[in-house]
């Protein structure tokens, strides 16, 4: 009896060796992903929903507001008939005409008696006023209606200075000795800015010295 008991209890022992396989690899690369998930996850901003509900707004606030800009009010030196060859808004740099002035206001009639009295606008001209008009077309919407006036007065600033500009190619085909054209004085632009026509009252000013009545 002893020896078959013997027999029965032999227990075979394998070597105490770390076998890797393909299975723990697979499992080693899920796991690093799932902790680079989570830890991506904890250090992101999460974004919030909302259910936007339709119906009408409740208020329609409107404000008002000043753009200060520095501004600087250039007075003519000479007295006569200005034309102006810088549009409205336009900006212009060193040296750029802006406004000629003719003193003797004789011009007109000097250019009838040339037979220029018309103002001749070229194909690229047209083309210049059609661009215009075709890129606030574009970006025309009905619920700013307002901006039509400040269209309008762009374009006849557009308008006039091509005229302009056309009266001047033919003040320079024309007789240069002439009195009339020794009376036109050209005027230049004395610093780089934008061309504004009008004055507001808001020249000067600044944070410093506005108030709520201004």
């Amino acid at each position: 009896m002893a020896s078959g008991n013997s027999k029965n209890s032999k227990v075979t022992r394998y070597p105490g060796r770390f076998h890797f396989n393909i299975g723990m690899a697979i499992f080693l690369i899920i796991l690093i992903y799932v902790v680079i998930s989570i830890f991506i996850y904890l250090n992101t901003e999460h974004i919030a929903g909302y259910e936007v509900m339709e119906g009408s707004l409740s208020s329609n606030n409107i404000y008002e507001a000043v753009a200060l800009r520095t501004e600087v009010v250039v007075d003519s030196e000479l007295s006569g008939y200005v034309n102006y060859f810088a549009g409205e808004g336009a900006r212009v740099a060193v040296g750029n005409l802006v406004y000629t002035v003719d003193e003797s206001g004789q011009l007109l009639e000097y250019l009838k008696s040339q037979g220029s009295e018309e103002v001749r606008l070229t194909e690229q001209d047209l083309e210049e006023l059609r661009a215009q008009i075709v890129d606030y077309a574009a970006g025309f919407r009905r619920e700013e209606f307002s901006t039509v006036y400040d269209f309008r007065n762009s374009l006849s600033g557009s308008v006039q200075k091509l005229s302009s500009s056309s009266i001047l190619n033919n003040i320079q085909s024309l007789n240069a000795g002439s009195a009339t054209l020794q009376s036109i004085n050209y005027c230049y632009a004395h610093d780089t800015g934008i061309v504004v026509y009008a004055i507001d009252g808001y020249e000067d000013v600044t944070l410093q010295n506005m108030t709520a009545e201004r």
